[in-house]
């Protein structure tokens, strides 16, 4: 089987991954309250002859087995999400919709439907072309993805460690605002690590003609402000870093210093080890002793980091190699983003390829962001993600089938271990 031939193979199930990617955007459900999205998904598959296994609070799990695999063949792992966002959809300026969300409040704006619609595409096709794979494919689809210091992805990392299972590569896609079809592939960094943090201060309250019988937690908090700002610039220039203050919530008239203000905000980072840890504990000194001074009382924390999402060089090359020919300069290298994704967690443990695949189309309309009201996809576009997906996952197989030829160390040994230094313990 050439890549040429599972692209058209995907191609030609264009209707499919349309059916499934509509009903999910019509009837989306938020992080935590999948239900009947993880049962359609899970029907489906079966509807393909992949047997699915439902993780409570986790997700589903799957596998194709290939025909020429025997116990020592290599296993790649695909991952897609499922949640929705809530966000009340909006039309796009040119076009109608394909589909629209018949939940009030509630859609699509991530394109976690595409994500999952393309997976299964993509699984339709291998699982066809199963006697041919020198290897299985595992199918991963999480739910609660957009919710910050949830267990899904550790429960279902811990359901595959459990049942012994051996994983050689994961892939992962995200929907980018960007032109429609093309493939972002990063070696190294893809998605920022980030941390949130959170402090209310407490001062003395009193009257504004009286600061001094009063302690401000308000010039407490712009002091603090101030050097939070320097923290980045502490930093080296080749390690980037971002901070912001995000919110900040204190007094409600005009003559009356507040008692208490509450203040939050994020940092970003690609590098955990000399970043994030380090950025987490002067983030939170900072606060502290800058309170102390100005006789206010710090509660709260800066959390433990997530970690930033890194393709493996080699996998990414790999991936280049078999893409390219198939897709020439529409698989493409560029900044990486500064969000961030739990499929990191996935990368820091086995070897990934994660890419960013291009669904704005001007023409139509459709150039929102994520997570924005008028956010869309290209769907003319959507069966070549599931191509890539397919030919990678194929390729894989085959250029592994004899044992891989570069050296990866995981971050953690266990999932355990990594959501744990993650601040996520079961």
């Amino acid at each position: 089987m050439t890549p040429s031939e599972l692209l058209s193979r995907c191609r030609a199930e264009e209707p499919f991954l349309l059916s499934v990617r509509r009903h999910l955007h019509t009837y989306p459900e938020l992080s935590g309250q999948e239900t009947q999205t993880i049962q359609y998904l899970a029907e489906t598959l079966g509807s393909m002859g992949i047997q699915p296994e439902i993780i409570p609070d986790g997700g589903i799990l799957a596998r194709i087995h290939g025909e020429k695999a025997s116990s020592s063949s290599p296993v790649l792992l695909m991952r897609a999400d499922c949640d929705a966002l809530p966000v009340e959809e909006q039309p796009h300026s040119q076009s109608p919709r394909t589909c629209t969300s018949r939940n009030p409040g509630i859609c699509h704006a991530c394109g976690h439907d595409v994500h999952s619609a393309v997976l299964l595409t993509a699984a339709k096709v291998l699982q066809e072309f199963r006697r041919e794979l020198l290897g299985d494919v595992v199918l991963l689809i999480e739910r609660s993805e957009e919710i910050p210091f949830n267990k899904c992805l550790l429960h279902l990392m811990e359901a595959l460690e459990n049942r012994c299972q051996r994983i050689d590569g994961v892939w992962g896609m995200h929907c980018a605002p960007s032109p429609a079809g093309t493939i972002q592939l990063n070696s190294g960094a893809v998605m920022a690590g980030t941390l949130f943090f959170h402090y209310p201060l407490t001062g003395k309250g009193g009257h504004g003609s009286r600061p001094d019988v009063s302690v401000s937690p308000i010039d407490c908090f712009a002091a603090i402000h101030t050097a939070l700002q320097r923290i980045p610039s502490r930093y080296s220039p080749f390690l980037p870093v971002t901070l912001s203050v995000t919110q900040v919530q204190a007094g409600n008239t005009n003559n009356v210093i507040p008692q208490t203000l509450t203040f939050g905000g994020t940092a970003r980072f690609f590098d955990s080890d000399q970043v994030g840890f380090p950025i987490q504990a002067e983030i939170d000194r900072v606060v502290r002793e800058i309170a102390a001074v100005y006789g206010c009382q710090a509660e709260g924390s800066a959390s433990a980091p997530f970690l930033p999402l890194r393709n493996h060089p080699a996998c990414a090359d790999m991936a280049r190699e078999v893409l390219r020919p198939v897709f020439g300069g529409r698989v493409t290298e560029d900044l990486p983003s500064m969000v961030s994704e739990t499929f990191a967690t996935l990368a820091a443990r086995y070897p990934a390829v994660f890419i960013h695949y291009g669904v704005a189309n001007p023409d139509k309309g459709i150039t929102a962001g994520l997570h924005h009201p008028e956010f869309d996809a290209d769907e003319t576009v959507l069966a070549d993600a599931a191509g890539a997906a397919a030919i990678y996952a194929y390729s894989f197989l085959e250029k592994t089938a004899t044992g891989t030829d570069w050296r990866f160390t995981p971050y953690r040994d266990s999932a355990k271990a990594l959501f744990a230094l993650q601040g996520i313990t079961d």
